[in-house]
């Protein structure tokens, strides 16, 4: 179970916001040891493995010890820094309970308990320890894209029904990827899913308006 563990510590709330152009998120300090001090923040590593660019997507628990409060969320790493004010780190959230912020209730200094486990394009946890040996192996594979995975979502057929559903598209089954492609360029505003890997705007929309309602919808009809 540890090996799927990807940050495991103390944050305290620092701001939640949410607006109509970066949606919902919150931005937390992390606590940090003495012999921490001055090293770079732990989820530096998951933009460099993106070559620089936010968009990591995880399963986080928040547990507040004052309140007794669980807040259990797949979030959206939107930021990070260590500067001279300490670790700190930002995170898209979907929004797709009671459309409420699940931070708005909480006061700047809120204690969390947090877990974060990193998702695979399948939604799968992700072996941190096989990661790191895969990490420091010579590179040979093409590293996954948030537009990679936006590729794949666009050859399912059930994301195709989910439209059908959702927007009322339909077309034949052989056109599908072209449709659902078009589709989500169009509902994005862009020209390229590569736009994903290089815009964090788009690909918070992608996250929030996209992924999220899908993953939603798909969870209903499977059960």
């Amino acid at each position: 179970m540890s090996g799927i563990i990807a940050y495991q510590g103390i944050v305290k709330m620092e701001k939640s916001t949410w607006d109509t152009v970066w949606g919902m998120y919150a931005q937390f300090s992390m606590e940090q040891g003495k012999d921490e001090l001055g090293s770079a923040n732990p989820l530096k590593r998951f933009t460099g493995m993106r070559k620089g660019r936010v968009g990591t997507i995880f399963a986080a628990v928040f547990n507040s010890p004052t309140t007794g409060i669980t807040l259990d969320d797949e979030v959206m790493l939107k930021g990070w820094s260590d500067g001279t004010t300490g670790w700190k780190v930002t995170f898209w959230f979907n929004g797709e309970a009671a459309n409420e912020h699940p931070f708005m209730r909480f006061d700047k200094g809120a204690e969390f308990a947090l877990v974060l486990v990193e998702l695979d394009d399948d939604n799968s946890a992700i072996d941190q320890v096989k990661r790191d040996r895969v990490e420091t192996a010579p590179k040979t594979a093409r590293k996954r894209t948030l537009s990679n995975y936006a590729a794949m979502l666009c050859r399912e057929p059930m994301f195709m029904r989910y439209l059908g559903d959702t927007y009322g598209l339909s077309c034949d089954p052989k056109f599908a990827d072209e449709v659902a492609t078009n589709w989500m360029r169009e509902f994005l505003g862009i020209k390229s899913r590569s736009e994903l890997d290089t815009d964090q705007f788009v690909a918070g929309q992608f996250h929030a308006d996209i992924r999220g309602p899908y993953r939603k919808w798909h969870a209903g009809v499977a059960g």
